[in-house]
């Protein structure tokens, strides 16, 4: 979701995600017909996005989970992705450059220095204005619960 994010950047897109169960044979080519209680958990998860943006919340997160019988995993990755939000709108151009770049290539601040032509102290202080280091965490934090809930097999 943050590839695509980045991707389409600075167009904003919501993404609803349902983890849980699909009752009917998945059709990877229409998503009509798609039915359990993983559907209706992303049909949620878009709506809830949807009304949250209709009453003008204040970093309102562009992604949501929905998780079948975990009000509280869903609960906390959801407040972490918000966030994630108000650390991202704080970024400059400048620092998202780099922090994409970064999170892109998982590599060095030295090397990422060098793609952009810029020295490795510059990439240092753009990371640490822009929380980097408390934003790559919270991603962290998610993909290690989610890889959770995937090994519970939802």
């Amino acid at each position: 979701l943050s590839e695509i994010e980045r991707q389409m950047y600075p167009n904003r897109i919501r993404f609803g995600v349902g983890i849980g169960k699909i009752t009917t044979d998945i059709n990877k080519d229409i998503s009509i017909g798609a039915d359990g209680p993983g559907y209706y958990n992303a049909r949620t998860a878009i709506e809830y996005l949807k009304d949250d943006e209709k009453r003008k919340q204040t970093n309102a997160a562009d992604i949501r989970f929905e998780i079948t019988g975990n009000h509280q995993t869903s609960t906390m990755i959801n407040t972490i992705l918000s966030l994630m939000t108000a650390i991202k709108e704080s970024w400059s151009d400048r620092q998202r450059e780099i922090i994409w770049d970064l999170l892109e290539h998982q590599d060095s601040q030295i090397d990422t220095a060098k793609r952009l032509s810029i020295k490795q102290p510059s990439v240092q202080k753009s990371l640490s204005k822009g929380k980097y280091y408390a934003y790559k965490n919270a991603m962290d934090t998610i993909e290690k619960v989610l890889e959770k809930i995937r090994r519970e097999d939802v």
